[in-house]
């Protein structure tokens, strides 16, 4: 699904096609909001990690 990704400054590879950052991010979608300190995503799989300080919440469309 969509979501959206939301930081002051992000870096991406263009090599490995990985992005990350060490400032707080928020990953929001119609199923999830997390947030957190540090990222490392990878943009061809749409997989991330959050390095610290994280909270996420999971809404009942998750599980439908």
């Amino acid at each position: 699904g969509l979501f959206v990704l939301e930081t002051e400054k992000l870096e991406m590879k263009m090599e490995s096609r990985k992005i990350s950052t060490a400032l707080d991010v928020a990953i929001t979608s119609d199923m999830m909001d997390v947030r957190g300190r540090g990222l490392e995503a990878e943009v061809d799989t749409g997989s991330f990690r959050i390095l610290s300080n994280v909270r996420a919440v999971f809404n009942d469309a998750a599980r439908k």
